[in-house]
């Protein structure tokens, strides 16, 4: 009794943003029982509050797997892997070890869900899906999770009408407000997407897909000045997703400032070496700088590396407009073997 008394003391504290005391608190408690799970969960917690994420992993480490708190344990491992380390592999391995121990456990049925879409493995998450609907129709995290992958299936009029419903439900939650913002985009109806990204902004300032999709939704409104306010700041540039540095390197692109464009899409680059957009961006950056060579040394790089045809594109345009007649022929050649269907 004790050690739940002390653990619920330090729940509130951790509410009102004072992991110190929350911490006193937790400690009493597992003075009080050693081996207390909720306790030991929300010590974990409190870590990770603080910016302790090893620490915070290794007391989860300690959090009985059998308990009743086992199920959440993995659920935070899991999440602190993947918004914090980018570790999608040991993300989904926590999720799918929380349903091990408890296959009800709807939480970690979203997450799991919810990461399978972010890696493209639609069929996985469309057959997961199915399964919670036929538990829990109707319900809120089950239009949302409906929603999310018609969304990803580029399926927009669905996604629309499956967060319109959950939004009749919770008119006020931020993730759904974010998602029917995004749909919103899609369908081209920016002025919409305004007004939900804006909103679902306001409740959580800490929606990364929301603000990309508001910087997006300003620059196709000619709102530049706008867009620049969400954007972060050069000099925290190293703590911010490669997506919205990718955006920022856009706005000052369409103000002129090539030289800033060219940071923020090299840092782009840097933090997601992979994307083959990021790359391109960057090097029409170099190229609208008058670095015409490296530029198209660049673009020669990756459309021979990428599927996509992008680069392949930029290549050519920019080998036509230097004069290269040749070379374009050439890249036009290399664009045909790739994509031979295309008319």
């Amino acid at each position: 009794a004790q050690a739940n008394l002390k653990t619920n003391v330090a729940i509130a504290w951790q509410r009102q943003g004072q992991p110190d005391k929350a911490r006193e608190s937790l400690n009493e408690a597992l003075k009080a029982q050693t081996d207390y799970a909720p306790a030991l969960l929300e010590l974990a917690r409190t870590s990770a509050m603080t910016g302790d994420i090893d620490g915070a992993l290794a007391g989860l480490d300690k959090v009985p797997r059998q308990s009743s708190s086992g199920p959440e344990a993995f659920k935070l491992r899991g999440d602190l892997l993947l918004y914090v380390k980018r570790d999608m592999s040991g993300a989904l391995a926590a999720y799918q070890e929380s349903l091990k121990i408890n296959p009800s456990y709807r939480e970690g049925q979203a997450a799991v869900i919810e990461l399978l879409l972010v890696q493209g493995k639609v069929d996985e998450a469309e057959k997961a899906l199915q399964a919670l609907a036929k538990e829990e129709p109707g319900k809120p995290h089950t239009l949302y999770l409906e929603a999310m992958l018609a969304f990803t299936k580029k399926d927009f009029k669905v996604a629309q009408e499956k967060i319109q419903n959950l939004l009749r439900q919770a008119p006020e939650n931020p993730r759904a407000l974010e998602l029917a913002g995004m749909t919103e985009l899609q369908l081209g109806a920016n002025v919409q997407a305004e007004a939900m990204l804006s909103k679902a902004l306001q409740l959580n300032p800490g929606l990364v897909m929301a603000r990309r999709g508001l910087v997006t939704t300003y620059v196709r409104l000619g709102r530049l000045d706008n867009a620049m306010t969400l954007l972060p700041e050069e000099a925290k540039a190293d703590s911010s997703d490669p997506g919205l540095l990718a955006l920022a390197g856009q706005v000052y692109m369409l103000r002129g400032d090539i030289d800033r464009a060219q940071r923020y899409f090299a840092r782009a680059s840097s933090l997601d070496p992979k994307d083959p957009a990021k790359r391109t961006s960057l090097a029409l950056s170099h190229l609208a700088a008058g670095q015409g060579d490296t530029a198209i040394g660049e673009l020669q790089n990756i459309a021979a590396s990428d599927e996509g045809v992008v680069a392949d594109m930029a290549l050519i345009n920019a080998l036509l407009r230097q004069g290269k007649t040749d070379q374009a022929i050439k890249a036009i050649d290399a664009l045909q073997k790739k994509r031979p269907t295309d008319v």
